[in-house]
């Protein structure tokens, strides 16, 4: 995993502030390819734990 092409990640949550809903990564890639490539062997998705995963440019 290369943990240097991420920016900054983090967890989702509720307003209650205890009930978790989804995490954040911005993560640095040349390609979407490449993303795609990385989120499927990041640990969680691999573990079948992502139900939904979106990329998006900026």
């Amino acid at each position: 995993m290369k943990f240097d092409q991420i920016a900054f990640a983090g967890l989702l949550m509720r307003e209650d502030g205890a009930t978790m809903v989804g995490s954040l990564l911005s993560i640095d890639f040349d390609s979407k390819d490449d993303t795609i490539a990385w989120l499927a062997d990041e640990p969680f998705s691999k573990a079948g734990l992502c139900v939904e995963q979106r990329s998006y440019g900026f």
